[in-house]
Order: C-alpha cells, then sequence, then structure tokens
C-alpha cells in the first residue's frame, strides 16, 4: 500500500497540470511583467534595457533557519516511590514548621506576660514611692508646724499657775464599837447601853443565839 501511494498521487496531479497548459495556448501577448514581446510577437528592446522587476519575492535558497519556540521542559515521570518518599518530606517539614510556629507563639505569649508582669511590679514601685513621698511630706509638715508652736510658745511669756488648795483632811467616825464582855453582861444590856437594837449586835457578830460568853469582843454598831 506504501508502495502504491506516490503512484496514485501522481495520477491525480497530472490530469491537473495538463487543463492548465491547454488553458494557457494561443499567441502571445506581451506582458511587461512576464517578458519582451508585444501582441504581435514582436521583440521589444525597452523591455530589454529597463525590464520590470517582479512584484514575486524570490525565496532563498538557503533560508535562515527560524528561531524555534523555547520547549517546555518535560517533567521527569515520577515513581510511586518518590512520590511517597516526596509526600512523607513534605509532612515532615509541615510538622516542623507547626512546631516551630507553635513555640514561636509561646515564646512570644510568655514575653509578652513577663512585660506585663514586668510593667505591674513597675506601677506597683511608682505607688509605693508616691505614698512614701506623701507620708514624708505630711511628717514634715506636721514637724514645721510643731517647730512653730513651740516658737510662738517662747515667744509668749509664761504665767505662773496658781497652786490648787489643799483638800482638808475629813475625819471619818468609827461604824463600830468594840466592846470585851464583861461579867453578867448580856446582849440586851449592851444595845440599852449603846442605844442599838439586839438584831444589829447579832448581825454584826453572826450571832446566832442570845448568850455570850464573858471575854469575848464584839462589834457594837453604832
Amino acid at each position: 500500500m506504501q508502495r502504491l501511494l506516490p503512484n496514485i498521487l501522481t495520477l491525480l496531479i497530472l490530469p491537473i497540470f495538463l487543463v492548465s497548459c491547454g488553458e494557457g495556448g494561443g499567441t502571445p501577448s506581451y506582458n511587461p511583467d512576464i517578458g519582451p514581446f508585444d501582441e504581435n510577437g514582436n521583440y521589444v528592446e525597452a523591455w530589454a534595457d529597463n525590464p520590470p522587476k517582479s512584484k514575486r519575492r524570490r525565496k532563498a535558497r538557503n533560508p535562515e533557519p527560524k528561531p524555534s519556540p523555547k520547549a517546555k521542559p518535560k517533567k521527569p515521570v515520577e515513581s510511586s516511590w518518590a512520590r511517597k518518599k516526596r509526600e512523607k518530606k513534605e509532612r515532615e517539614e509541615k510538622a516542623q514548621r507547626d512546631i516551630e510556629e507553635r513555640l514561636a507563639s509561646e515564646r512570644r505569649a510568655a514575653a509578652a506576660q513577663i512585660a506585663q508582669e514586668r510593667r505591674k511590679s513597675e506601677q506597683a514601685q511608682q505607688a509605693r514611692r508616691s505614698r512614701q513621698q506623701a507620708l514624708a511630706k505630711k511628717r514634715r509638715e506636721e514637724l514645721a508646724r510643731s517647730r512653730a508652736r513651740q516658737q510662738a510658745s517662747k515667744a509668749k511669756p509664761k504665767h505662773k499657775a496658781k497652786p490648787k488648795p489643799k483638800p482638808k483632811p475629813v475625819k471619818v467616825a468609827p461604824r463600830y464599837h468594840f466592846h470585851k464582855v464583861a461579867k453578867s453582861e448580856t446582849l440586851y444590856s449592851l444595845a440599852k447601853r449603846y442605844g442599838t437594837s439586839v438584831s444589829s449586835i447579832k448581825k454584826a457578830n453572826k450571832l446566832r443565839a442570845n448568850t455570850i460568853r464573858t471575854g469575848t469582843t464584839l462589834k457594837i454598831p453604832r
């Protein structure tokens, strides 16, 4: 089949060529773009002196090769083992990046917390210093006022205070008479003698009975 293909193409092209040649037959007419003959077939010398330039451009025999567009490099075919290895490496790199980002965020949070605690401590120290300064100022003011009072008291003349009169001693009469019981004396006789009652004598001496012993000392209320 491949051998017959050129013969078939020759048979198809040949009739077309013959028809074109038959149409172009007859007396040649003058055409300045084709040759040096006029309509009657006479030679024209002017054409030889100044032949018209052909509008058709002759193709160069050895045309310069056009630069071929840069071919895109073909990607090498990746095997399944290489793809798995690459994916594993990408996963490990991603995990490493995640760990580094987490550590960086933790470090930033720790640094922010340390800075916040430092600011709080500085504020507390500043407040403590301000309180100490206020207390020191208050003490200085009190000391200045006390010194001013002392200077004012030294400048004024001192008045001698009058001595207070001593209170007179008040003599308090004793509440009881002490009586030593003699022979044949009774509570009734003692009450009549000192102007009191038997029950008051018994109460003062914590007696239960009306009998008394000779030689004992009794308290007789006034």
